[in-house]
């Protein structure tokens, strides 16, 4: 289990590795009508040290790109190891995961 102390990279791991993305019409929109969807998957990101640190603005701008660039490789490297163990994602699944990059872009 993920603890609320462990790193934000590790929450964020445990909360997508657990995500079902072989899902049925009712299941996506029964995982749409939760307000926590999005905020938990947000969440570790939102509270991690890094963020808080970049969100002061003292970092230079190089190295505020550089550090979100290679947290993108991770996140996008949760996400496809997720969908390679899963074996199945119906088409219904795939909308999830694509609003949920789209959430994590957004941020």
């Amino acid at each position: 289990a993920s603890l609320p102390q462990s790193p934000s990279l590790h929450r964020l791991f445990y909360y997508i590795s657990n995500q079902e993305y072989n899902l049925t019409a009712e299941t996506l929109r029964r995982a749409e009508n939760e307000d926590s969807t999005m905020a938990k998957l947000l969440q570790p990101i939102r509270e991690s040290r890094l963020m808080k640190e970049l969100e002061t603005g003292k970092c230079d701008d190089g190295v505020t790109l550089c550090l979100l660039q290679m947290l993108s490789r991770q996140v996008g490297a949760l996400f496809l190891s997720t969908l390679i163990h899963q074996k199945k994602c119906s088409e219904w699944g795939s909308l999830l995961l694509s609003r949920q990059i789209r959430a994590l872009r957004e941020f």
